[in-house]
């Protein structure tokens, strides 16, 4: 099985839903960093494109948005080009704002 060689969680909880963490080495021809299976309950992450912790946690914080606007039902409104908007605006705009608050 493949992991990363940095501490990293098996699992987070969504919404109150345990969400597995699984790794695989690369995403087979395609440049995913990580994926997100809603009948899986399972968010996988790509070692290839997450050499280290910083970029691990990012697809991880990416990765649970998917979960939260799916389990919300959102995703199924919003149609995946527009979910995809929505996440990468929090992941871009959002989450450094929050660090920085948390940090100060």
């Amino acid at each position: 099985m493949t992991k990363p060689n940095f501490p990293f969680p098996s699992f987070v909880l969504v919404g109150g839903h345990r969400i597995k963490i699984v790794w695989r080495f690369d995403s087979v021809g395609e440049d995913l960093f990580g994926i997100y299976s809603t009948d899986k309950k399972t968010i996988t992450l790509f070692l290839s494109n997450n050499p280290d912790s910083e970029t691990a946690w990012g697809t991880l914080y990416h990765e649970m948005l998917h979960s939260a606007l799916e389990m919300g039902g959102l995703s199924y409104v919003l149609g995946e080009g527009l979910e995809e908007a929505i996440v990468r605006n929090f992941d871009s705009l959002m989450l450094p704002a929050l660090k920085v608050l948390f940090e100060q």
